[in-house]
């Protein structure tokens, strides 16, 4: 709504005439008006513009992100989020001929192999408008994983027996060689390697050593080592006599290992226990025997002594002596002998 209002205007001449002329004026009503709505009125952004420096980032490496808000009243602001984290960007506000803003973010951060897949948001907030973000995923590529894996044996490596061992390589993109060496020195020359898979028989202590699965694509290369050491062969030790009780002879043996047709396959096990227990008890027995018998013979010890025949000194034949010897005649005379 305009409203024109006519100004006299009275301009001299060189004839010093007056001559009135009628000046219009136009006021914009509306100008008042709008001066009123730019204080309460809101205009939100259209849809934020979110991009990228590159697509596809190497870990380690530096990219930027950047976000735009366009045709805000009043300008909006920018937030960011690498999932549950909140990052702070650069942030640019320019006002363009119709009095509306323009609003850039700018966020660099540098990526690690953790970041692969991982969420990064920008998030506007004005208050003509609520939830309003872009979003993209993170790619990002980065070099090798390398597991040495022993498939073959499950327990100790022990000398005759083989060894399998796996290398497990996980890299983005994926692994395109895997290798197989031996450090400080050469592979045994019948070592049968399969891609990711090395295998060897009969194994000996001169095999011992450092084995390394080395993995490569086109970010960088990693590997793994293991360290092999071979132990002595298990000793075999001979399955023990069963004493099993004859019932067809009326003869009882004691039996102190286990029937090895107890069970078809059933391992042969020593039961330490038990032995140690009957040995025990055997050296219990033999102890108290010669305690027993050490008392019996101290109890019964013998004094001897040599004992002459009484009278037989002074017999003048053996026949005389027998006579007067101590039990021939019960008259006989005892021959007493003092000692001064």
């Amino acid at each position: 709504m305009h409203v024109c209002v006519c100004i006299p205007l009275c301009i001299h001449t060189c004839l010093c005439v007056c001559k009135c002329v009628c000046l219009y004026i136009c006021v914009s009503v509306s100008t008042y008006i709008s001066e009123a709505l730019d204080v309460c009125l809101s205009v939100p952004p259209g849809s934020p513009i979110m991009d990228s420096q590159e697509d596809v980032v190497s870990e380690g490496n530096e990219t930027e992100l950047t976000c735009t808000a366009m045709g805000s009243k009043p300008a909006a602001s920018i937030r960011w989020m690498k999932g549950e984290q909140e990052l702070t960007g650069k942030m640019t506000v320019d006002e363009t001929y119709d009095r509306m803003f323009t609003v850039t973010s700018r966020l660099r951060l540098t990526v690690s192999k953790e970041d692969d897949g991982a969420p990064v948001s920008c998030i506007i907030d004005h208050p003509a408008v609520k939830d309003l973000r872009a979003q993209r995923y993170l790619e990002v590529l980065y070099q090798p994983e390398v597991k040495i894996v022993q498939a073959f044996p499950e327990g100790l490596t022990r000398e005759g027996e083989n060894l399998e061992l796996t290398c497990i390589a996980n890299g983005k993109p994926q692994p395109h060689q895997i290798s197989w060496l031996r450090v400080d020195d050469d592979v045994p020359s019948h070592t049968v390697i399969t891609g990711s898979d090395l295998f060897i028989e009969n194994l000996n202590k001169s095999y011992n050593g450092t084995y390394r699965c080395v993995a490569s694509n086109a970010v960088g290369e990693a590997y793994d080592d293991y360290i092999l050491f071979v132990y002595d062969a298990p000793t075999t030790i001979p399955a023990p006599t069963t004493l099993n009780l004859d019932n067809t002879q009326g003869t009882a043996v004691i039996g102190l290992f286990p029937d090895s047709r107890a069970g078809e396959g059933a391992p042969q096990k020593i039961d330490h226990a038990v032995i140690g227990g009957v040995v025990a008890v055997v050296m219990f027995a033999i102890l108290c025997a010669l305690i027993v018998l050490g008392r019996y013979f101290a109890r019964h010890k013998g004094t001897y002594f040599t004992h002459e025949a009484k009278g037989a000194d002074d017999a003048a034949d053996a026949d005389t002596a027998i006579i007067n010897a101590e039990g021939g005649h019960n008259n006989t005379e005892e021959k007493k002998e003092y000692y001064i």
